[in-house]
């Protein structure tokens, strides 16, 4: 079987979507595949800059003619050219954001990372709704196979659109081996000067845009410094890049009182994530919607406490191994904050649950899991 893997989204900063099709490719490689598997994508420069993907049974497939701008600016507008056309012929074509392209032939497996911009589309940029309102529609009614990465998005795929029941798959998604608690003391002290880190913080990771809810974390957190005055030096970290409607969160920063700011550092390199999550005392993911939820993920692996939403996905992916709190409710969030902060018996029983929890999400069964959607893709 031969399979083509769209990765054009590698070519950007990675934010979610860019880290599952970075490490679905790579797991895939580590497989023994009955199959080819090609990771194409369309650049000028294909022949300097290389992705770094191939390996085993994976090939990287770069078309030079058209320009990626130039052929996702027409797929936009005019869902043309085939793909195939330019990338060559394939049993099955997987495209794993959001949008299945236009092919001549072969079967199409699309990945829904999540459904938010129909559940909130106030949380989505009005281009990327439009667009999204657009193409999913279509890409789930012409797909073989659709995949979900958690049972929560595929039961939001089969509640929107009824007539894809039978065609849904479910592929949680992994942690890499990397996200393992950190102790080397040099490794540790060198990503804290390289962020300019304090020595005690709490961790936020993700982009700064209203559905991440970092502005009920800064009530929290303004909350939980002003309830305890033992903890006057423990420090808010927040690690991602600023998305769209992030002008009233930064405002609100500015505003926040002297000392009490969080420490903003931007997009974190993945090499870096686990010193950073393994620094912390703990990690809250306040979002208000999640598909999966990776940072949850990442931070169990990494034996680092874990608060956050009890929403959407995310008491599917974290199990018993986190405290779960209304993402709207700032002071819920600011007694989970002190009680992990304050009892180092719950932080420790946290730091367990979360490592045990994350050992069961592997790339390795994200990938086989997958294949296997190919396989039945084919099957019809």
């Amino acid at each position: 079987m031969r399979v083509a893997i769209d990765v054009q989204n590698l070519l950007m900063p990675m934010t979610g979507v860019g880290y599952y099709v970075s490490n679905l490719v790579r797991a895939l490689s580590r497989l023994h595949l009955d199959a080819t598997v090609e990771a194409f994508y369309f650049s000028r420069n294909a022949r300097k800059r290389r992705l770094g993907l191939e390996g085993g049974n994976v090939v990287e497939k770069a078309a030079r003619f058209p320009p990626g701008r130039v052929v996702q600016f027409l797929w936009k507008r005019l869902s043309f050219p085939k793909a195939d056309t330019f990338v060559g012929c394939a049993d099955v074509f997987h495209f794993p954001n959001f949008v299945a392209r236009p092919v001549r032939k072969g079967r199409v497996v699309v990945t829904i990372p999540d459904l938010s911009f129909l559940r909130f589309p106030q949380f989505t940029e009005r281009k990327n709704l439009k667009f999204l309102a657009r193409h999913v529609p279509r890409s789930i009614e012409r797909a073989d196979k659709i995949i979900a990465i958690s049972e929560f998005t595929a039961n939001e795929v089969r509640e929107f659109f009824p007539s894809a029941r039978d065609r849904v798959a479910v592929t949680p998604l992994g942690v890499g081996e990397a996200f393992r608690p950190v102790e080397d003391k040099k490794a540790l002290a060198a990503v804290k000067a390289k962020y300019n880190l304090p020595d005690d913080y709490i961790l936020f990771v993700g982009t700064l845009e209203p559905r991440k809810n970092l502005m009920t974390l800064l009530e929290a957190y303004r909350t939980f410094r002003a309830q305890s005055r033992r903890r006057d030096s423990t420090a808010l970290v927040a690690a991602g890049m600023r998305g769209w409607l992030c002008r009233e969160t930064m405002k609100r920063i500015r505003d926040m009182p002297a000392g009490m700011a969080p420490v903003m550092v931007g997009y974190v390199e993945e090499a870096d994530l686990p010193c950073l999550y393994s620094a912390a005392r703990m990690a809250v993911v306040p979002s208000f919607y999640e598909g999966f939820g990776l940072p949850c993920l990442e931070a169990m692996a990494c034996a680092t406490p874990l608060i956050c939403s009890n929403v959407a996905s995310l008491p599917e992916v974290v199990g018993d191994a986190a405290i779960l709190v209304s993402p709207h409710d700032p002071e819920e969030m600011a007694r989970a904050m002190a009680a992990v902060a304050g009892d180092p018996r719950v932080a420790a029983d946290l730091a367990d649950r979360g490592r045990r929890r994350a050992a069961k999400f592997t790339w390795e069964r994200c990938a086989e899991e997958t294949y296997r959607v190919y396989e039945a893709a084919m099957a019809g």
